[in-house]
């Protein structure tokens, strides 16, 4: 007799910003952008890349879409990519099968250019919104994670967040 594996409850977000966007945001408004949207370890990982810059909107796009929508509080650094991580595993450790499979299958077959994974962490209204979407018990730690990559000067970004 097989027995079922079940998956644990995950949040999924994602979405797409055109990297000309991001160079016009930039332009208009240069670091006061990066203070706006970015951690300061964003912020120096982005430099002035547009393509980083839409990488950036398009997780924390993702992100907001997880939390079903902006919760009271919500500021852009409530959800932290953790840029300096290795590209390839979060810095948490392994990602879940589940979350695996669920960002493989966001681009549906298609190859994105540069294509990267990283973790992500929500802090204050995001976190507090991503635990009573997940019906996690209070103080359970979340994970996250997302994949990223370019597609004819879109960047496109996937985002989950689950129960630890």
């Amino acid at each position: 007799m097989s027995r079922a594996v079940t998956a644990p409850p995950l949040l999924f977000g994602v979405d797409a910003v055109a990297v000309a966007r991001a160079r016009a945001l930039w332009t208009t408004f240069g670091d006061a952008l990066a203070r706006r949207v970015a951690t300061d370890a964003e912020a120096g990982w982005a430099g002035t890349a547009p393509e980083r810059y839409a990488a950036l909107l398009a997780v924390k796009e993702s992100a907001i879409k997880c939390l079903a929508g902006r919760p009271p509080g919500f500021r852009w650094q409530c959800v932290q990519l953790d840029v300096d991580a290795s590209p390839d595993v979060p810095a948490s450790g392994e990602l879940p099968a589940a979350v695996a499979e669920t960002l493989s299958a966001f681009a549906g077959g298609v190859r994105l250019a540069g294509e990267r994974d990283v973790a992500c962490r929500l802090s204050g209204a995001g976190l507090d919104r991503a635990r009573q979407v997940l019906g996690a018990r209070a103080g359970a730690p979340i994970r996250g994670a997302a994949r990223h990559g370019v597609l004819d000067g879109h960047v496109l970004a996937a985002v989950c967040f689950w129960e630890d």
